[in-house]
């Protein structure tokens, strides 16, 4: 679909035959104004905005394909840190160093540990507290 631009409130609309957009027309034809005239012009600003967005990622768009490809790097090397780590929870845990309950603790304080709920310091302080304490010392 071609956009152009309404020539009375310069928003963006469908490309047609006319320069107005359907409230600018409608306005001008005495209409009253109506719920769905309300709609079309939240829509024209979306659009609008979602232009400016695909423009400025155009012009910037060898910054913004490095920013996700570094993102996806960094996510993906997470997730092999991650694999490493469970593939050596298992390990450890079929050769009996780790009890199944202490696993499960040891997992319940990384979920529940302050850095991991930004906002709730507070509670999961408490709540980690408590399962530290119920972790067998080695």
């Amino acid at each position: 679909m071609e956009v152009q631009i309404c020539g009375q409130c310069n928003w963006p609309m469908e490309d047609s035959n006319y320069n107005l957009c359907w409230t600018c027309w409608r306005g001008n034809q005495g209409y009253k104004r109506i719920k769905s005239d309300d709609r079309y012009d939240d829509l024209q600003k979306i659009i609008h905005g979602l232009l400016e967005e695909c423009n400025t990622a155009n012009k910037n768009h060898q910054g913004w394909s490095t920013h996700y490809q570094e993102k996806i790097k960094t996510l993906e090397a997470k997730i092999n840190q991650l694999k490493m780590e469970l593939s050596h929870l298992r390990f450890e845990r079929g050769q009996g160093k780790i009890k199944p309950e202490q696993d499960l603790i040891k997992r319940l304080i990384m979920f529940c540990h302050p850095d991991k709920n930004q906002g709730r310091e507070e509670e999961a302080s408490e709540i980690t507290k408590t399962l530290l304490a119920l972790r067998d010392k080695k």
